[in-house]
């Protein structure tokens, strides 16, 4: 599995340094023009760097390959920074919404995003979590999502209005 790997943490700290840097700003964004130009980068950023983490982690588990397999410590570790990097990309969003920067067109829809992102980090050390434990069923759940995504049977989550 990818969580927990080297490649992995390095992301995942990756994105939790550039939500760190963005929450700093998010205070001055309020009433001075060029920060919140320099908000809106970083957060694009911060956004593409995650869209990339989670693409790369879905690709990966897509292709289901024997190779490189993290002890259990290591995945364990790996859910602690995806835990860590939810945590603070929800601090970060909450944040913005206490600054009302999600009404602002540069920064709000950038903000929603990052929002749904954690929530799918969240997601994923769950299910990982649950995975782990070997009386939980998860398999069998797991199986059959598989199942009906190869017979095309599953949405994508962009074609869901």
């Amino acid at each position: 599995m990818v969580l927990g790997t080297a490649s992995w943490n390095a992301d995942a700290l990756e994105a939790t340094s550039i939500a760190y840097r963005a929450s700093s700003r998010i205070a001055g964004a309020v009433d001075n023009r060029l920060t919140l130009l320099a908000l809106a980068g970083k957060l694009w950023k911060l956004d593409s760097h995650l869209k990339n983490l989670l693409e790369s982690f879905y690709r990966e588990v897509e292709r289901n390959e024997k190779r490189q397999n993290a002890t259990e410590d290591q995945v364990r570790a790996g859910i602690g920074t995806l835990r860590n990097l939810a945590t603070q990309l929800e601090a970060l969003y909450i944040q913005g919404r206490s600054a009302r920067l999600t009404n602002r067109t540069l920064v709000g829809t950038v903000l929603n995003s990052v929002r749904v992102r954690a929530d799918e980090l969240f997601d994923i050390a769950e299910s990982v979590e649950l995975a782990m434990n070997p009386s939980s069923g998860i398999d069998e759940v797991f199986q059959r999502s598989l199942d009906e995504y190869q017979r095309g049977e599953s949405l994508e989550l962009s074609n869901i209005n």
